[in-house]
C-alpha cells in the first residue's frame, strides 16, 4: 500500500491524525478545533495517486467524512476549482458535485466532503432500475446544459486516437487477433467520420455508473478530473457501453443492466434533447471497443473480452454493410 510506495514519501504526514487535525482546521469555521478520529486509504494506484478517507469530529461533536485526493505529480487544483465553480453555478441541489474544502499543497492533496448515496452501479442492478436510470440521465443532462466553460476541447479524433493506442497494445499481446482488430480499427474510424461536429457542451468525459451516487435527495456526479468541452453524446454512449459490458460479465444481472441502459438512453433523449440518437449509438460502439481493449489490464475481465469483441463486431456490421452499398452504388 501507500506506506511502502516510495513515490508517496511526501504524503506520510497525511496519514497522521494529529497533523491532519491541524490541516482540517484550515478548511473553514465548522472545522475549528476538529479532530481526525480515523484514517483509511480507500484506493491506491502505485506511483500515481491515492484516495484517503478521514473521519473528522467537529468541536460540537458532529462527525464528517472527508476525502483527500493525493496525486504524485501535484495536487489537482484544476478539479478543485472546477468543483467549486460548478457548485456556484447551481450544482449543489438535487444534482450536485461534492463540496470542495481546500487544497493541501505540501501533501499534493485536495479535500472534498464525502457525499452519502448508493453507487450508481448498484442502483442500476437494484429493484427500481428505471427510476435510478431516469435520475442519472437527468443529472447528466443538467451537466451538459451548464453554461460553465472549462477544460480542453475533446474531439472524436482524440477519442479515436485513444482507441487506436488501446487496440495496438492488444494486437501486440494477441497477434492471432490481428486481422479482426485491424477490421475493427478501420470500421471504428469510418463510424467516427460519420459523426457531425455538434456545438461543444460541458462533458464529464469519463461517465460510467461508478462515477455517480444516487441518494434519496440528489444525484451526485463524481471524479471531474477529465471535465472537458465536447460532444455530449460521448458521455451518454460511454455510460451505456459500461452497462452493456457489465451485462456480459454479470449474467445474473444482465437483464436489469440492459433495461437500465435502454431506460437511461430513452430518458436522456426526452423532450428538448438536441443530441442525436445516431451519435449516442456510435459512441456506444466506440466505447465498447475501448472497454474490450481495457479488459486486458484486468485479470477478472479478461475471460469476457472475446464476448465483448463479438458484441463490437455485431454493432459494426451495419457500418460495413453501408460501406459495401456505397461501393455498389459507385460502381
Amino acid at each position: 500500500m501507500i506506506h511502502s510506495d516510495r513515490a508517496f514519501h511526501f504524503a506520510t504526514p497525511a496519514l497522521n491524525a494529529a497533523t491532519m487535525s491541524r490541516v482540517m482546521s484550515r478548511c473553514g469555521p465548522e472545522f475549528a478545533g476538529a479532530l481526525v478520529r480515523q484514517i483509511d486509504v480507500l484506493r491506491h494506484k502505485a506511483g500515481r495517486r491515492c484516495l484517503i478517507r478521514y473521519e473528522v469530529q467537529a468541536a460540537d461533536g458532529s462527525v464528517s467524512q472527508i476525502l483527500g485526493k493525493v496525486r504524485v505529480k501535484g495536487a489537482d487544483v484544476a478539479t478543485f476549482r472546477n468543483s467549486r465553480e460548478l457548485r456556484r453555478c447551481g450544482f449543489a441541489d438535487s444534482v450536485r458535485v461534492p463540496e470542495p474544502l481546500g487544497v493541501v499543497p505540501e501533501f499534493r492533496m485536495w479535500l472534498q466532503r464525502r457525499e452519502p448515496g448508493r453507487c450508481g452501479a448498484e442502483s442500476l442492478r437494484g429493484h427500481d432500475v428505471f427510476a435510478a436510470a431516469r435520475r442519472i440521465a437527468h443529472g447528466l443532462r443538467r451537466l451538459h446544459a451548464s453554461s460553465y466553460v472549462c477544460g480542453p476541447i475533446h474531439t472524436v479524433d482524440r477519442e479515436i486516437d485513444i482507441l487506436d493506442r488501446r487496440l495496438t497494445a492488444v494486437e501486440a499481446a494477441r497477434p492471432e487477433w490481428g486481422r479482426r482488430l485491424g477490421r475493427i480499427r478501420s470500421l471504428c474510424r469510418q463510424l467516427a467520420d460519420r459523426l457531425r461536429r455538434p456545438a461543444q457542451s460541458l462533458i464529464h468525459r469519463d461517465f460510467y455508473p461508478e462515477q455517480v451516487l444516487v441518494a434519496p435527495d440528489a444525484v451526485v456526479l463524481l471524479d471531474l478530473d477529465l471535465l472537458s468541452r465536447g460532444d455530449p453524446a460521448l458521455d451518454v454512449g460511454n455510460f451505456i457501453a459500461h452497462l452493456l459490458e457489465s451485462a456480459i460479465r454479470m449474467p445474473g444481472s444482465a437483464a436489469r443492466l440492459r433495461c437500465s441502459a435502454a431506460e437511461f438512453r430513452t430518458e436522456y433523449l426526452g423532450d428538448g434533447c438536441a443530441v442525436s440518437p445516431e451519435a449516442i449509438d456510435a459512441y456506444t460502439t466506440l466505447s465498447l471497443a475501448r472497454l474490450f481493449a481495457i479488459a486486458f489490464e484486468f485479470p477478472d475481465r479478461l475471460p469476457f473480452a472475446a464476448a465483448t469483441l463479438n458484441l463490437v463486431e455485431s454493432r459494426l456490421a451495419c457500418v460495413e454493410s453501408d460501406c459495401e452499398k456505397s461501393l455498389e452504388c459507385g460502381a
